[in-house]
C-alpha cells in the first residue's frame, strides 16, 4: 500500500444472525437500522446504538423478509422507516413506537426503495422498484395508490400487471 493512501478501518463489527439486505442511519442520531430476513424468511429489523460499542436496542419481526429501507420519505421529527419486503409490501413504520403507520402491497417483490420531499420541496414521497419491472412513486399522505408509475418493456412485451397491481 502506498503511503498517504486512504484506509478504511472498521470501528465495529456485529454478527446480526440474519441475511442482511439493507442498512440505514437513523436521521440525526447515533443509531442505525439493519434489516433483512431470518432462516424462516421472516423480516427482521434490528436497531443499534453506536456509543463506545455497538449495542442492539430493538429486534422487530415482520411477516416477510425485508429487502430495502430508507428514512428519506419522512420528516426529521417523525423518522418513519419506509420498508420494502420480499412479499411486495411497502410499509411506513414508526420504530420508536414499534407500529405500522401505513402499509400496502405495491409490487410482486420490492427490490429497492428511496424517498424525498418535505421542507418546501412538496409532500414526502417514497419511490419503489419491483421485481416485475415497475417503478412507483407514493405520496405518503395518500399511500393507497401510487401517484406515478412506469413500466418497462421486456422483450417487446409490456408488463400490464404493473398498472393493475395497486388498484
Amino acid at each position: 500500500m502506498r503511503s498517504g493512501a486512504p484506509q478504511i478501518v472498521p470501528y465495529f463489527e456485529e454478527d446480526t444472525g440474519i441475511t442482511l439486505y439493507s442498512v440505514s442511519w437513523i436521521l440525526c442520531s447515533n443509531r442505525l437500522v439493519a434489516a433483512g430476513a431470518n432462516t424462516f424468511n421472516k423480516g427482521i429489523i434490528q436497531v443499534y446504538s453506536l456509543t463506545k460499542e455497538l449495542k442492539k436496542e430493538l429486534v422487530w419481526e415482520r411477516e416477510n423478509g425485508i429487502k430495502a429501507v430508507t428514512f428519506k420519505g419522512s420528516s426529521l421529527q417523525d423518522r418513519f422507516l419506509a420498508v420494502g419486503d420480499l412479499g411486495g409490501r411497502i410499509e411506513s413504520l414508526d420504530i420508536e413506537a414499534k407500529k405500522e403507520v401505513w402499509g400496502l402491497r405495491g409490487h410482486e417483490v420490492v427490490n429497492c426503495i428511496d424517498g424525498a420531499g418535505g421542507k418546501g420541496s412538496g409532500a414526502y414521497e417514497i419511490l419503489s422498484g419491483g421485481r416485475e419491472g415497475c417503478v412507483k412513486v407514493w405520496d405518503t399522505r395518500i399511500p393507497n395508490k401510487p401517484v406515478v408509475r412506469d413500466t418497462w418493456i421486456l422483450q417487446d412485451i409490456q408488463i400490464e400487471e404493473c398498472k393493475n397491481e395497486s388498484a
